[in-house]
């Protein structure tokens, strides 16, 4: 059986490696992950030996970050949690209510990140951003006209208004606002709104960027998102 980190790609940014259950719950989160942007790999609790948290330095290279589910911690030695350490990365831990209170005050202790198991997708992916170690600042914020958005918390504004979007229509307006000006492809825009390869019907992007173009510019009076006929789609 393959090692979980060897067939994690280098050119994933940023790396996340996600400890949880083989079950649909685990599925579901690491495709919310996938849309946010993470590369991902997977592991289960009983694939953490202490001793190779401490020697696997592929591993710890590997990834920028660890999300440790709440059941998969809950049955884990706490020498496997505090192992954790040994990768020198960030670790997140998703808690819920069974979680002994000196668990918590040991973990909090040794720097992890402690939340509820309920966050909300769009903050569990804030948190994530704003632990990543070595995040560069500058680059956190994209613009154009009155539209601001938020790499690291998720975050859209309109003239200072919030808009909520799906994760898909996210990435589309991150794609758009690296270069407003530029016309894009209906390929070009499912690879960035779909990550993994994955085919995806033109009339399926027609459908998110038309979706987005009416969170934008409802009520606006200068509409954003236009369609080139035979071409794509672009900002101005």
């Amino acid at each position: 059986m393959p090692d979980p980190a060897s067939s994690f790609s280098r050119a994933a940014s940023p790396r996340l490696l996600y400890i949880g259950a083989a079950d649909e719950r685990a599925a579901l989160r690491r495709y919310i992950l996938e849309m946010a942007g993470f590369g991902v790999i997977t592991m289960t609790a009983a694939q953490l030996r202490p001793d190779r948290l401490r020697s696997d330095r592929q591993l710890a290279e590997a990834v920028d970050i660890v999300l440790l589910d709440g059941p998969a911690a809950m049955v884990m030695q706490r020498d496997r949690l505090q192992a954790l350490l040994a990768l020198q990365q960030p670790v997140v831990v998703l808690t819920d209510a069974a979680w002994p209170a000196e668990d918590r005050r040991i973990l909090q202790a040794r720097g992890f990140v402690l939340l509820p198991r309920m966050t909300p997708p769009a903050d569990l992916i804030a948190a994530l951003r704003t632990n990543l170690p070595g995040r560069d600042r500058a680059g956190e914020r994209l613009g154009f006209a009155d539209i601001e958005l938020d790499l690291v918390s998720c975050r859209v504004f309109r003239a200072g208004d919030e808009i909520h979007l799906g994760p898909i229509e996210f990435r589309l307006l991150s794609l758009f606002l690296h270069d407003p000006h530029r016309v894009f492809s209906r390929q070009q825009l499912a690879a960035a709104g779909w990550p993994g390869n994955i085919y995806v019907r033109p009339r399926t992007v027609d459908a998110h960027v038309a979706h987005l173009r009416r969170r934008l510019n409802a009520g606006r009076p200068a509409p954003l998102i236009r369609t080139v006929r035979g071409i794509g789609y672009a900002f101005s």
